[in-house]
């Protein structure tokens, strides 16, 4: 079985690599994690370097989540952090495949439904096509 896979906790299986990841790659620094989720090199020749978008916005999403619950990062990814393989087959599936394949969140597959105005842009300065005004994440 996945080591990342499922719901645990309440916590989606993006929810987990991506609090994952944060940690482990970036101290848990979301803003650093964000700018790594815009770096096409990040992607490699997988191809999924468009999926930048879908992920920022599950991120904003697992984020207001967070700040709810009064937890961070390390306190959902756990012992996950440290447990062999794990952080690397999160990597996988982040950066190397496609997200259709990857039983994408509702806030991937419908960005559109957040008002990215209202949110401060990752340093890389990507553009977004969607543009609606929207209820914010808030």
């Amino acid at each position: 079985m996945n080591a990342v896979s499922g719901t645990v906790n309440g916590w989606s299986e993006w929810d987990l690599r991506f609090c994952l990841l944060c940690v482990a790659d970036h101290g848990g620094d979301w803003e650093a994690f964000t700018e790594r989720l815009f770096d096409p090199s990040a992607y490699g020749q997988s191809g999924s370097a468009s999926n930048g978008e879908a992920f920022w916005s599950h991120v904003l999403d697992l984020r207001r989540r967070l700040d709810q619950a009064a937890l961070d990062a390390a306190a959902v990814a756990g012992e996950l952090v440290t447990t062999t393989g794990v952080a690397a087959q999160a990597r996988r599936t982040v950066f190397k495949r496609a997200l259709a394949n990857n039983d994408p969140s509702t806030p991937m597959i419908k960005p559109q439904e957040y008002d990215w105005r209202s949110e401060p842009r990752p340093a890389i300065g990507m553009v977004f096509p969607y543009r609606r005004s929207h209820p914010t994440i808030a």
